[in-house]
Order: structure tokens, then sequence, then C-alpha cells
């Protein structure tokens, strides 16, 4: 397992030379980091809540890439010291931004960031990350920063969804991301008469597949059905329905789906607003225990892990 997010002794001297001595690159950065390990180490351990609260900004994922494509074939390596420079830099980029959060009573409407501009609320129900740095996992920036690489495609918004039968063998389709709920728990709609609540009900444990080509990243997420009290159920149905367009409510209106095809059963198109809730839409609330994370980029690929019974601490694995 890889040891949790934080400041390493080794890190935390260079940082601390780096700091003392303007930008003291190469072999030279690396012997003065030797001599002065003791007073770094302290360094280390004050920087490494800094450095837990940098690693989850929306402002990691893109120095990452950027540190990934420097020193390729051809070039280069980059130097230790560079590397640290630009992690120091995103710690101090995070805290900015933090403390200038406190300064005022409302997030800002915009961020900056590598990626250009983009909404802290464009994401239903998920809260601006500075303002609380420990309230997501470290997995929902980097899943987040990968949907926003899909720009408006509808694409993004698409998962699979894995359920086995009551006969054991496994079923699979695609359904449409409808929100988090809370930190770690995400929110689905689906038909009540199709096939997907008997199985949920004779197996809960699901796990779900997120592709996101631009960014070449394939998170899966593996969890449970969340079993909520019945006036909770019936206030989220209701929230989610009036969220949805005319169009998107209009398949709660179709036939059964699963059975034979009538030529004659009507399919509308629309239901309008005000339109009354069916006993059939149903809410799929997923309370995920355990992300993988693949990222198709580099040589070799780059595959991560986080699980809630070890705290979300991410564990680096084989590709």
């Amino acid at each position: 397992m890889a040891r949790p997010l934080g400041l390493s002794p080794a890190v935390g001297a260079r940082l601390g030379s780096c700091l003392e001595q303007e930008l003291p690159f190469g072999a030279d950065a690396g012997r003065t980091a030797q001599r002065k390990r003791g007073r770094a180490g302290v360094i280390a351990n004050r920087l490494n809540q800094a450095y837990v609260a940098a690693r989850v900004h929306s402002l990691w994922l893109p120095l990452e890439r950027i540190q990934q494509q420097l020193g390729g074939p051809g070039e280069p390596p980059v130097e230790a010291g560079l590397r640290d420079y630009i992690l120091l830099i995103t710690i101090l980029v995070a805290f900015l931004e933090a403390a200038a959060l406190q300064l005022q009573p409302h997030p800002p409407t915009v961020v900056m960031g590598f990626e250009g501009i983009h909404s802290p609320r464009s994401e239903p129900d998920d809260p601006f990350l500075m303002s609380v740095p420990d309230a997501l996992p470290p997995w929902r920036p980097l899943l987040r920063s990968a949907r926003e690489r899909e720009g408006r495609s509808p694409e993004a918004r698409w998962l699979q969804l894995a359920t086995v039968a009551a006969d054991g063998t496994p079923r699979v389709r695609t359904l449409v991301f409808r929100g988090w709920a809370g930190s770690t728990a995400l929110d689905l709609l689906t038909d009540g008469r199709s096939a997907k609540p008997a199985e949920l009900a004779h197996q809960p444990a699901v796990e779900l597949c997120w592709l996101l080509p631009r960014a070449r990243s394939q998170f899966r997420l593996r969890g449970s059905l969340q079993t909520l009290p019945p006036e909770q159920v019936q206030s989220e149905r209701e929230r989610h329905w009036q969220r949805l367009s005319p169009g998107g409510r209009a398949l709660w209106g179709w036939p059964p789906p699963g059975e034979a095809f009538d030529p004659e059963a009507t399919f509308p198109e629309q239901l309008p607003d005000g339109s009354p809730l069916p006993d059939h839409f149903q809410l799929l609330r997923i309370a995920l225990s355990q992300v993988d994370l693949l990222e198709l980029t580099g040589h070799p690929h780059r595959r991560r892990c986080w699980r809630e019974s070890r705290g979300w601490v991410e564990e680096l694995l084989n590709p």
C-alpha cells in the first residue's frame, strides 16, 4: 500500500532548501538537502497539511500532467528541484485562494485554473473544493477535472451500471449521472418497472464504470444501493423529477421497458412541468466504498485506488 498523502522528509528537505537558498536546483541542492535533513524534516511536518489541501486542489491535476509531459523522450530530465518548486507553487496557490474565500461571504462566481475558467457549481451538489479542504475524498477532484475535459458533451454524464441478476448472471447498462449526494454517494434514476430494482433487491452491491475519453481516464466505482427513510425518498424523488426537462420526463411516460413492442402504444416526446410524479420513477442512491482510476496517458499507464475502509488513502497499482 502506498504511503498516506503528505510530505516525506526527502521532499520536505528539498522544499526547505529551495525556500532558504533561492532556487538551488541540481546536485548542489541535493547535497544541501542532505545536510539540512533534520531542519527540513520540521518543515515537512508543518507543510504536510498544506500538501494534503493542495493535492485535492483543482490546479493539481493540470500541473501533474505538465510534469509528466516534461522530460519526455529526446528531452533532458526535469530537475528534482524544479518539480518541487512546481509543487510549492501549487501549495501557495491553494492557500492564497483559500484565504481569499474567507474574506468574502460566498465563493467566487468563477475560478481561474490551468484548464481555463469554470464555475465551481457546474457539477450538481458539488461543494466548492477549497471551502472545506478535507470535505471530499481525493478522487473526487480528479473525477471532476476529467469530466470538465469532456466540455459540454452529454457523454460526460454517462456511466455503466453493473448488477447481478437473480440467476447469478451479470447485467450492465448505461445510466445518466444525476448528481452527488454528499461526498461519496451519487444519484441515478431508473424506471421501477425495469429489471434493475429487482436485481438490486437481490444483490445491492454494484460497480459503475465511468469512461471519459478526452481525459483518457476510466473510473471504476464500487458501492451498494443505499436505503433511505421513506420521507427522504419521496422528497428526493420530487426534487429530481422537477429538475428534469420535459423531454427527460417523457421516458417515464412510455410503456414498461423490456416488454414486447406495441406499434400502437403511446411514446410521448414530452411531459410538461407540473406533470404528476409517476410511481415507477425510482431513485438509486449508490454509496461508494472503492474507486479505481486508470489513466491511459504516458508510459506505463497509471492506476490508482482509494478505499473507504482505508480512509480513502491513495494506493498505486500496476495498470
